[in-house]
């Protein structure tokens, strides 16, 4: 498998790859059609902008490059770690906490709302994926119908953000998965979700409005080897959950009602799935902008 630099790429050794043991090249991690040969695209619709001869430059908006001015002709220019953010087309300006959040682990943001052609031009130009907070998903696309009350959703983001987790997934760019970003991998993979916790699981916890509770980290996940921790205070503010996971998914973490509070891929350089909100946290538990750091240093060496 290899990166859109051509170049094979590394991961951690199976079995312990979290656990810090010597990296070692691997040819086939198990992906579907795993290319990572994407075509340069010409034109990169961000938002109501477009770019011509899109490259690793960007014009410094609203200060979400960390304020770094564009270099000159002939200086050396800084390389920037590129981080897709997907939101609602009308949630856009909601998202301050996730974009302070990656420019504080060291990338460069830039918000998505749904769009077909922006999924394959994501994967073409973009270092890693975050897949943000929001409305609940179509029962639809995960095989059920609707049984219990839905909030805020969102059929045309829906159906990109799982078109842009498959291709993310097919051509190994990083993905970080935020409550129904979470959610999200999970249903792109073939997973499957409980409609509303409150109804469906026998003594849950309350798990919204930004309720914070405990959770237990598996031993030998990767979120443990980011968090450093078997146990952490986390923030809740979803009525969804995983039920049944997606194809290559295991549970990362569960808090003490059994509830699924992470996910991540077992072959994929970087395919994470938080239920809590880090973005809103970190600041009070530090370890949760681990993560984020996470995310972009794996995306700056792919």
């Amino acid at each position: 498998m290899k990166n859109r630099r051509g170049n094979p790429l590394w991961l951690p050794e199976i079995m312990g790859r979290h656990r810090g043991l010597p990296l070692q090249r691997i040819s086939n991690c198990g992906l579907r059609n795993a290319n990572c040969g994407i075509e340069k695209i010409g034109y990169l619709h961000i938002s109501q902008f477009a770019f011509r001869n899109f490259s690793w430059w960007l014009p410094e908006i609203m200060g979400r490059h960390g304020g770094l001015p564009l270099r000159g002709k002939g200086d050396k220019r800084m390389e920037r770690v590129l981080i897709a953010v997907t939101c609602s087309s009308n949630y856009m300006g909601r998202l301050s906490a996730y974009i302070e959040a990656i420019k504080e682990a060291g990338g460069d943001p830039m918000p998505f709302p749904p769009s077909l052609k922006a999924a394959k031009e994501i994967t073409g130009e973009y270092r890693g994926i975050v897949l943000s907070g929001g409305g609940d998903i179509d029962p639809e696309l995960y095989g059920e119908e609707q049984g219990f009350r839905l909030y805020n959703v969102d059929r045309d983001r829906d159906v990109f953000e799982i078109e842009l987790t498959r291709l993310a997934m097919e051509n190994g760019i990083p993905i970080l998965g935020i409550c129904r970003g979470a959610q999200v991998l999970n249903v792109a993979l073939g997973g499957t979700l409980f409609q509303d916790i409150g109804s469906q699981i026998k003594r849950a916890l309350k798990h919204t409005d930004d309720e914070t509770h405990m959770i237990t980290i598996a031993e030998g996940s990767l979120l443990r080897s980011i968090i450093g921790k078997e146990e952490v205070m986390a923030n809740s503010s979803h009525h969804q959950a995983v039920k049944e996971l997606g194809e290559g998914l295991s549970i990362s973490a569960r808090s003490e009602d059994e509830v699924i509070e992470a996910i991540e891929h077992e072959f994929h350089p970087f395919a994470l799935g938080l239920q809590p909100h880090p973005e809103r946290f970190w600041r009070k538990y530090p370890e949760w902008l681990l993560p984020f750091k996470s995310l972009v240093e794996i995306a700056r060496k792919l």
